[in-house]
């Protein structure tokens, strides 16, 4: 469950307007283009499309640096916090019964997706060593320096140097925290 796998299958869904480009006013989503049944499909398909992202990250044959580990992984997963981002805010403010249960549905899978990447020893070892090697360089900015310490922590937060045990009880854990959050929100 530490290894980024390479997916194998095509991520293209021209009809779904959650996964196109938006030309809209400021890049805001186009609502009266945006249905429900969107969502799901949406979604599962930006986790196997940040996946691939990661897995080049992992296997990436240069020596780890800021720009192919720090950078790529900030990048990493944009479009997925597009949608996502969008699917929480309306259900916090403009939610129906059937959004609600999206919500529901798809907030395990994210958690799981996420628990992927911070536990994921192998892209760790990469963040690590730009920490131990670039974070004090002088040519480094504060915010470079900042996004270097913030990526490292989050691995070392989120579980990454647990025993596989803990691992196994965090992963469950942070699911059954996610899901009663959500349930707890609509309560």
């Amino acid at each position: 469950m530490d290894t980024i796998i390479a997916p194998t299958t095509c991520h293209s869904d021209n009809n779904n307007p959650l996964l196109q480009e938006w030309h809209t006013p400021f890049g805001t989503p186009p609502f009266s283009l945006i249905r429900n049944e969107h969502y799901l499909p949406a979604i599962r398909t930006a986790m196997a499309m940040a996946q691939e992202e990661l897995h080049r990250i992992v296997e990436n044959d240069e020596a780890p640096s800021f720009a192919n580990t720090i950078e790529a992984l900030e990048a990493t997963g944009r479009r997925l916090n597009r949608i996502t981002s969008l699917l929480f805010n309306l259900d916090e403010c403009h939610t129906n019964d059937e959004l609600s249960e999206i919500v529901m549905t798809i907030t395990p899978e994210l958690t799981r997706f996420d628990n992927q990447i911070w536990m994921n020893e192998a892209l760790f070892a990469r963040v690590k060593q730009v920490y131990e090697t670039e974070m004090e360089t002088p040519h480094r900015t504060a915010e470079q320096q900042m996004l270097i310490e913030k990526s490292y922590k989050a691995f070392v937060r989120n579980g990454v140097n647990l025993s596989a045990d803990d691992k196994e009880e965090y992963r469950r854990n942070s699911e059954e925290l996610a899901q009663l959050s959500v349930q707890f929100n609509k309560n």
